[in-house]
């Protein structure tokens, strides 16, 4: 344990696993309780893979988009919840081809993988961009739909779509 300042950021830990950033508590408990760690004793890779592993952990109803940011620029904060062009492509085929299901996904030119695909879901959930809703029940099979938060993606794709038609030659008109 670090002994920290009350009110600084800090990752709070139990048993050895991530739980949440924020501010340290005032109280630091017994070992086997949670604990604070401030972040400057972590690396900058080490704290990314807090954050990804906070992502992933907490429910997607609870969970803070950005636990730490590298900077306040949102361009740079957008880039790191759908800068990847596997993020894109999914969010594409929901919002332009009416996809909505893994298999669906799957059939895309592109040919995502299928790890890929599920940890693109997983993380889009997380960010609230997606909601996902069993269809069927044995097996469970779920599809996907957008949320506002993610329909709201879609100026930037038809930019993106314009400037695809404008600048690279011999692509469709439509995505």
């Amino acid at each position: 344990m670090f002994p920290s300042c009350p009110g600084s950021r800090a990752v709070k830990f139990f048993r050895g696993c991530p739980l949440d950033v924020g501010l340290t508590h005032p109280v630091l408990a017994r070992p086997e309780s949670a604990y604070w760690i401030p972040l400057s004793h972590f690396s900058f890779a080490s704290q990314q893979v807090c954050r990804y592993f906070l992502f992933m952990k907490k429910s997607p109803k609870t969970r803070p988009v950005a636990l730490l940011q590298r900077s306040t620029c949102p361009l740079a904060n957008a880039l790191d919840l759908v800068g990847d062009k596997w993020t894109l492509l999914v969010v594409r085929d929901m919002l332009f081809l009416q996809k909505h299901r893994y298999g669906e996904f799957l059939e895309s030119a592109e040919g995502i993988p299928t790890n890929i695909l599920a940890d693109r879901l997983k993380r889009l959930e997380g960010y609230g961009l997606i909601e996902k809703k069993p269809y069927q029940f044995n097996p469970v099979r779920y599809e996907y739909q957008l949320t506002p938060r993610g329909r709201d993606l879609e100026p930037a794709l038809h930019a993106l779509v314009a400037w695809g038609i404008n600048h690279i030659p011999g692509v469709d008109r439509e995505p």
